[in-house]
């Protein structure tokens, strides 16, 4: 699976805390929409936002930074 760039996950990581479920929708879509290399990520994070699990994507969003922080060539 191809990560979004830091910047991009700190943004989702923002909206996460705040549980900004409709900027997490909006970004999740567009990505989809766009048939973007970070698809994959997105259809994840767009099951969870369907269920309202901003744990899940918090978790998710934060293994993906940690993954850019100890390799920062993905």
């Amino acid at each position: 699976m191809i990560l979004p760039p830091m910047d991009e996950l700190e943004f989702l990581n923002n909206m996460a805390d705040i549980g900004d479920i409709i900027a997490l929708q909006k970004w999740a879509e567009a990505r989809i929409e766009d048939m973007s290399k970070y698809n994959d990520f997105a259809e994840l994070m767009l099951e969870m936002v369907n269920q309202i699990d901003t744990q899940g994507i918090e978790n998710m969003v934060k293994k993906a930074m940690h993954r850019h922080l100890s390799s920062p060539d993905i």
